[in-house]
């Protein structure tokens, strides 16, 4: 699902930017890079989690721990994409619109 989303925004970032129907307002433009970023990071410290945790030996009380500590990183990351995504909406609905339906086809095709 977390893969689907930034799929989508990619490509409605791609057709925004290609589009010649205008321009997206800096404003909007700095927020979106904004989360995106901060998506970014969590997404390395889930990653780097992950990887100590499977290169050391944990108890199961330690590894539900961690599993619990990576829940929340990859919830926040989860947050950052819809904001991400509503920034986009901001400036143009029906691109969004149209990429999500894209998505949801190739979705479903994958099932």
């Amino acid at each position: 699902m977390l893969l689907v989303l930034l799929g989508t925004v990619l490509q409605v970032g791609a057709l925004l930017l290609a589009s010649s129907d205008g321009k997206a307002d800096p404003t909007l433009a700095r927020s979106h890079v904004r989360h995106l970023s901060a998506a970014r990071n969590r997404v390395n410290r889930a990653k780097s989690l992950a990887e100590q945790a499977r290169e050391s030996e944990l108890d199961i009380h330690a590894w539900r721990d961690t599993v619990g500590m990576l829940s929340v990183h990859l919830s926040y990351v989860e947050e950052d994409m819809v904001l991400a995504i509503e920034d986009w909406f901001d400036f143009s609905s029906e691109a969004l619109k149209e990429a999500v339906e894209e998505s949801k086809e190739g979705k479903d095709e994958q099932n």
